[in-house]
């Protein structure tokens, strides 16, 4: 090869991996470094742009609630305006393509990460993340899809198999990615750490090619989540076009087989023609001129705006809203000292912080406080606190309390390890509402907790306030006095206890394998066909003030399928929705499908939904569309969706478990219901349902030894001299990582759980493939 071809190869190896934690390499004619940061709720902007990972120092930006409030507004339109927001700060701070929505299903309470994800549905999922996708791309900034796919646990995130059969993979896991690709065309989708099925998500061509590209349309980059990606030559040619951060011995080993494989040399090619395409969609030069004040105070409006819309009304006996005219009682540490967003990369350095009792106090609304618990230590009792908060309840006509999580219970990189709120907290609950009735309890957390207090010591009133961002005490306040209505619903349901979820017993799994034993029943598709009830189910929400539904109707009662799935035409609902009450009222109208076709389903999936507001005494008509696919079904068996002949019951509801009205349609389908009769998609109660439903038998989790490159820390340090070739590789790591809080908690649950695959890529080049296979071949030689 010619020193000029040399040149030439080595510069389009290097373009498909990145310069540093956050640019790519020189792309295209003009040579752009395409900006990336992280962003589902916010734009973290690191200062100065380093190779490190610093969670502490970024830019100030708007730290708008996480993706769990944003989901429960069910409001597409919000969401664009959120997302259009991003999108501006994004630019201010000379940031390209952010790094979110993370879109992936709320398998399980207990999923750390569940804060950034938006529901337990994929329509409601996809859909909303269509809509922040279109906002944030709107301002010519990219954004980007994330976790594909599967990843629904923090718990060995890096190392771990998800297993599960075809069907509940397409109708459940893939089907809001494909909504969202479809609907909102993204910049880009970021692969997942976990494998699916046997194969590495960032080596998977079935999921990076055949499905995202071929079947669904997908024009953009994929790029790995951060030291990710499998053996590069693998990754390129299953569709992984870009790797992030770069690695020099990812690189050095692309090079050579790139020079030996004509397979391997196209895939670099198209992978480099995707992020020449990526460049040029970005400005050739974006200044870092941070966001002006104007724009600050715009879109702390806007996150106040957000947070009250996606507040959930859970219980409410007439004391909310309230007057200014009697005593007020506030206790909790969260009323003083915020509990707002997660932990770990999508933490936000807020331009603006506004307490409940920040907000109380621009009102001019007095009120005694006690903290009333430590959130800094959860487990501990402090009586003290505890009898001040007794006295502040009894001395005040109506209590708020704010109660929630701990941030180190809810963070990227770790499981939540209990359902319950902090014992300090319960006690607090118990000892506040004895001595006062009017207390009226909001939750600051990112996923449900158990609420079993809820009926042993009720309070007057309790508002899942979700974290709301920067402006969530704003949006507490305007609650509270009935300035906004809590307007949302829960995208999400709360369980009883977590034994009711088919999921519990197979969750986390273990560090090789997670086995997907519940199919398609996860959330409310379980709790409405063969579980118990929810406490609080999938859609519920009060609200305030009342409103009549009625005039309902059908546009059709035929569905004839188009050939291409996404072209059927469905039925729209047609419904009046007149406000009875004396205040304004947002109501969501949801359509779900009980399939009485010969299929197996559950007993009802979300189909189509919409909000309306209304005024007192006014009466609006409703019109709901029915999902393009809803009435398809994937058979494993033929290898695609398919519409079987047979009635479907449309059915209308105020939530999963509250059907108003429902009639039934007609499906003129040709297909054959050939492999969508099995009732284990519906939960395999033993090993051979489970493996009858995979359609072959459950593969067993890769042994701890032989160590590989694959291996984690975790299997390596069970070798009695793992020690002696170990830390120089953490240490080359630990370097480049950075070394403050957040950060560090991140660093250490990576060092766990990383690959030393990805490891060693992450050294900088301080640790070379040799000297990790040299340290293999001695660790596999010792006890």
């Amino acid at each position: 090869m010619s020193t000029e071809g040399r040149r030439t190869l080595d510069s389009r190896v290097r373009a498909v991996a990145g310069e540093n934690f956050w640019n790519t390499m020189p792309l295209g004619p003009d040579g752009v470094r395409v900006v990336m940061t992280d962003g589902p709720h916010g734009v973290r902007r690191q200062v100065g742009g380093g190779d490190a990972l610093d969670l502490e120092d970024a830019y100030p930006a708007t730290c708008f609630p996480t993706a769990s409030a944003l989901s429960s507004t069910w409001d597409r339109d919000l969401l664009g305006r959120v997302g259009e927001a991003l999108g501006v700060e994004a630019a201010a701070l000379g940031v390209h393509v952010l790094l979110g929505p993370g879109m992936n299903i709320k398998r399980h309470p207990l999923c750390g990460r569940n804060f950034e994800y938006f529901s337990e549905d994929p329509l409601l999922s996809g859909t909303l993340a269509a809509s922040l996708v279109r906002g944030i791309q709107s301002t010519g900034t990219g954004a980007t899809l994330k976790h594909f796919a599967v990843n629904n646990q923090e718990s060995f995130r890096y190392s771990v198999d998800a297993v599960l059969d075809e069907r509940t993979l397409r109708e459940l896991y893939l089907r809001g990615f494909e909504i969202a690709v479809r609907e909102s065309e993204p910049w880009m989708v970021m692969c997942s750490y976990n494998s699916v099925n046997g194969t590495t998500a960032s080596c998977n061509r079935t999921l990076l090619t055949s499905i995202l590209r071929e079947e669904w349309g997908f024009d953009g980059v994929v790029v790995s989540d951060w030291a990710a990606t499998g053996p590069r030559a693998e990754a390129l040619k299953a569709g992984l076009d870009l790797e992030m951060p770069g690695s020099e011995l990812n690189t050095g080993e692309l090079l050579r087989d790139t020079e030996r494989d004509a397979v391997t040399a196209f895939a670099l090619d198209r992978a480099v023609t995707r992020l020449d395409t990526l460049a040029e969609k970005v400005s050739t030069h974006v200044e870092n001129t941070g966001i002006d004040a104007n724009t600050i105070a715009k879109h702390d409006a806007l996150a106040a705006e957000a947070a009250a819309a996606g507040a959930v009304l859970l219980t409410n006996d007439g004391t909310l809203p309230i007057d200014t005219s009697g005593s007020l009682g506030v206790i909790g540490e969260f009323a003083e000292s915020p509990r707002y967003q997660g932990a770990g990369s999508s933490r936000i350095n807020s331009a603006r912080l506004t307490s409940l009792r920040d907000a109380l106090g621009e009102r001019d609304i007095a009120h005694l406080f006690a903290p009333g618990y430590d959130a800094a230590r959860p487990d501990a009792r402090d009586e003290r606190k505890l009898a001040e908060a007794v006295a502040v309840a009894r001395g005040c006509e109506t209590v708020v309390l704010v109660a929630g999580l701990p941030a180190a219970a809810e963070s990227e990189g770790v499981d939540r390890t209990s359902f319950a709120l902090p014992q300090q907290q319960l006690d607090l609950i118990e000892a506040v509402t004895s001595v006062n009735p009017r207390t009226i309890v909001f939750l600051c957390n990112g996923s449900p907790v158990d609420m079993g207090w809820a009926s042993t010591t009720p309070p007057a009133a309790i508002v899942e306030a979700y974290l709301g961002g920067q402006a969530g005490g704003y949006a507490i306040a305007n609650i509270l006095f009935g300035d906004a209505e809590p307007s949302g619903r829960l995208a999400e349901s709360v369980p009883e206890r977590l034994s009711d979820l088919l999921a519990d017993p197979w969750f986390p799994g273990s560090i090789r394998q997670v086995q997907h034993r519940e199919g398609v029943s996860v959330g409310y598709r379980h709790h409405a066909t063969a579980g118990p009830a929810a406490r609080f189910p999938f859609g519920y929400g009060l609200g305030y003030g009342s409103t009549e539904w009625s005039d309902f109707s059908l546009s059709a009662t035929t569905v004839t399928p188009a050939d291409v799935r996404w072209g059927t035409t469905t039925p729209t609902v047609y419904a009046k929705v007149r406000n009875t009450g004396g205040r304004p009222r947002r109501e969501c109208i949801q359509v779900y499908l009980a399939d009485a076709r010969e299929v197996a389903s559950p007993a009802r999936v979300l189909a189509g939904f919409t909000s309306v507001d209304t005024a007192p005494g006014e009466e609006v008509s409703v019109e709901v569309e029915v999902s393009a696919d809803a009435f398809h079904v994937y058979s494993p068996r033929q290898e695609r969706w398919v519409c079987p002949p047979g009635e479907v019951i449309v059915q209308v509801g105020r939530n999963s478990a509250d059907i108003v009205w429902e009639s039934r349609v007609d499906v003129a389908g040709s297909d054959s219901p050939e492999g969508v009769t099995d009732e284990r998609v519906l939960g395999a109660a033993d090993d051979a349902g489970f493996a009858a439903l995979l359609g072959r038998s459950i593969p067993s989790p890769r042994p701890a030894r032989p160590f590989t490159r694959d291996s984690t820390i975790a299997e390596i340090q069970m070798s009695k001299l793992a020690g002696l070739v170990l830390p120089r590789l953490l240490r080359a790591v630990a370097s480049r990582a950075g070394e403050k809080g957040e950060s560090n908690q991140l660093l250490e649950s990576a060092m766990r759980e990383f690959p030393l695959r990805s490891l060693a890529s992450a050294s900088g080049g301080k640790v070379s493939w040799k000297i990790v296979d040299a340290a293999l071949v001695v660790l596999n030689r010792l006890p």
